[in-house]
């Protein structure tokens, strides 16, 4: 049965990507290009997989994914990490996308709480930091779908 997963993901991977494939890599404005809200849980996770492994061919699209919401503040340089948390299935394998508003549009104050459910649509884009190298979504747009259960 796993052997059977991993060759379907495979096919997936290798159908969504030729399906990706383009030219153009910028997207135009407002049109989503990969769109995970709209995906089931095993497409998703063979697709997030793929833009994880093959960032430079998704480089300026239109990404729009829902999950929960995560700040994480590290110590070292007292920065604030926005994260969308995509779980997928019987919730053993956590996808993530760090998210970034635009830079005009930076106001803690307007960030949801924590683990509230939110819809994300971002530009996707890559930063290096302390000599490695990170994928993000840029210019993004926050949605909140549902607050933090209480």
């Amino acid at each position: 049965m796993r052997k059977c997963f991993i060759i379907l993901c495979a096919i997936l991977i290798l159908c969504i990507s030729s399906v990706s494939c383009s030219n153009d890599k910028k997207s135009d404005s407002g049109a989503i290009d990969v769109d995970f809200a709209s995906l089931s849980a095993t497409i998703a996770e063979a697709l997030y997989y793929n833009v994880v492994n093959n960032a430079a061919d998704y480089m300026g699209q239109r990404i729009r994914a829902t999950g929960t919401y995560y700040p994480m503040t590290y110590p070292q340089n007292d920065y604030i990490y926005h994260y969308i948390i995509v779980v997928q299935g019987d919730e053993c394998c956590q996808l993530y996308f760090e998210f970034r508003l635009p830079e005009d549009d930076i106001d803690y104050d307007d960030f949801p709480p924590a683990m509230t459910y939110i819809e994300v649509t971002g530009i996707l884009s890559r930063y290096v930091e302390k000599g490695a190298s990170y994928i993000y979504l840029a210019d993004s747009e926050i949605v909140i779908k549902r607050s933090p259960k209480g």
